[in-house]
């Protein structure tokens, strides 16, 4: 399924992890909006199933604002990047041979 979703949008993400770890982390962050209580951490707050339904509001808020923290500074450091080198491979070298599959091999005989 991640795979088709990557064929579809054409990203260009060589480690592909864009999709599902980024879903992983905000269902652990509104689970700690619906499941915290003070049981395990006497200092914190009760969270939904405990009779506090406002901290799943504040779990997701703070959710939605790392993801625009995260988005926005990512996008700040690809124009920086952008402004002192290429981002994306051009298409005449990507027809070139990859030179480490292509180079000369040293032999044990030198």
């Amino acid at each position: 399924m991640a795979n088709a979703a990557r064929d579809k949008n054409k990203l260009d993400d060589s480690l592909e992890r864009l999709r599902l770890p980024r879903r992983k982390r905000s269902v652990g962050a509104l689970a700690t909006g619906l499941f915290a209580t003070t049981a395990i951490n006497e200092g914190g707050a009760t969270a939904f199933f405990y009779g506090n339904p406002h901290q799943l509001v504040i779990t997701a808020h703070s959710s939605l604002a790392v993801a625009a923290y995260s988005f926005i500074g990512s996008y700040i450091l690809l124009k920086l990047i952008s402004k002192v080198t290429d981002i994306r491979v051009s298409a005449q070298d990507k027809k070139k041979p990859d030179t480490a599959s292509t180079a000369k091999k040293p032999t044990d005989d030198t």
